[in-house]
């Protein structure tokens, strides 16, 4: 598939699947954004390697949490290339703390980048984008697929969970 043309913003492009997808997109001729909340570093060697590469990037600082900075970073897709036609809703985080441990501010922060940030980059994206455009919003995001897969399985069942079982073995439930 080309992408020869496309203005692309990338959540979360400067890393993990979000570093592959904006390598991917850019060798495919899209003209990439990508944005760093933490580690500009990372940003401004990626979107170095995607231009020696012969493509195009740039990088922003913006926090997709934050309504505000979502909108400068497709903003500044419209002004870099003229054009935004697809948004990759791709950042995540996650806590590394157990249920009982997460404060009600990191589980606050979880919640904003990964269903605000999803919710409305694509809301503010798509009076931008011409009707052709795809935006595409990523369910769950990857840091909350890879957080669940890390977490510890139980030694042992629940005793009630054997017991629900044991319950509706048998009955089609």
């Amino acid at each position: 598939m080309s992408l020869q043309g496309n203005g692309m913003v990338v959540t979360g492009g400067n890393s993990g699947i979000g570093e592959a997808i904006v390598r991917a997109a850019a060798a495919e001729g899209a003209s990439v954004v990508l944005d760093d909340v933490a580690h500009p570093e990372e940003t401004d060697d990626l979107v170095a390697k995607v231009q020696a590469a012969g493509g195009q990037a740039v990088g922003v600082h913006a926090d997709v949490s934050k309504p505000a900075d979502l909108h400068a970073m497709l903003a500044q897709a419209v002004e870099a290339y003229g054009r935004l036609d697809v948004l990759i809703n791709n950042a995540g985080v996650e806590t590394r703390t157990s249920l009982l441990d997460t404060s009600q501010a990191d589980f606050a922060k979880v919640v904003a980048t990964n269903r605000n940030g999803p919710f409305f980059g694509t809301k503010l994206a798509a009076p931008q984008s011409p009707p052709t455009a795809g935006c595409c919003p990523l369910a769950p995001p990857p840091a909350a697929l890879t957080a669940h897969a890390r977490a510890p399985a139980p030694a042992r069942p629940l005793r009630s969970e054997v017991n629900s079982t044991r319950r509706t073995r048998g009955r089609g439930g």
